[in-house]
């Protein structure tokens, strides 16, 4: 999930947190709750009934969707503690979660593989990631920000199956939108994709 620091209030460094990209070492704050609990409805809604997920891995460090996840359908979860853009995840997993962490890393393309070498035949990996913006609204700590043609060619150079696809406003409170006019624009642009992926 979110690879940024679950605390508000401080932003991590290189010697403080190794195990993140370098580019999300700019990362001020995270969001807030609402906006998690939001992401965590949005997630639950698009997880297919009655789905059964076996051993789990969740890509990134320990934070409130992961817990709500954990708690909601009665799973352990795993977690990564690996820098996410040169490293080498381990074991084997039936689900694995990655949520709102590619657009931070200057490699992709290598977690998706990472991924793909450690789940399990007929396992599924659920990811989401924001939908490209122009670019001056993207946020400073986002490396990437792909379109729907960018993301289908990543999948495809990972060789992964796309099983599900769904566009769905974020989890940002909708008062927000109403702060400027870079956050109304974000009211009728900003989408994020949730994607189901097999390797199969």
């Amino acid at each position: 999930m979110d690879i940024g620091n679950s605390n508000k209030s401080k932003k991590m460094s290189p010697e403080e947190n190794p195990i993140l990209s370098p580019y999300a070492y700019q990362l001020d704050s995270t969001d807030s709750e609402i906006h998690s609990e939001k992401d965590y409805q949005t997630i639950i809604s698009f997880i297919p009934n009655e789905y059964n997920f076996g051993k789990v891995l969740d890509i990134g460090e320990i934070n409130y969707v992961s817990k709500k996840l954990s708690q909601h359908y009665n799973i352990k979860i795993d977690q990564t503690n690996i820098d996410l853009d040169v490293g080498t995840l381990e074991g084997q997993y039936d689900t694995i979660f990655c949520f709102e962490v590619i657009e931070h890393l200057f490699n992709p393309l290598h977690l998706l593989l990472q991924m793909k070498n450690i789940l399990k035949p007929n396992g599924n990996i659920f990811l989401s990631t924001p939908k490209r913006r122009p670019h001056f609204m993207w946020y400073k700590y986002h490396f990437h920000e792909f379109s729907k043609t960018e993301l289908n060619n990543l999948f495809l150079r990972a060789d992964m199956k796309q099983i599900k696809k769904e566009y769905k406003m974020t989890g940002r409170p909708i008062i927000n939108y109403f702060k400027g006019v870079r956050p109304l624009l974000r009211l009728f642009i900003e989408r994020k994709c949730l994607v189901q992926l097999s390797k199969d």
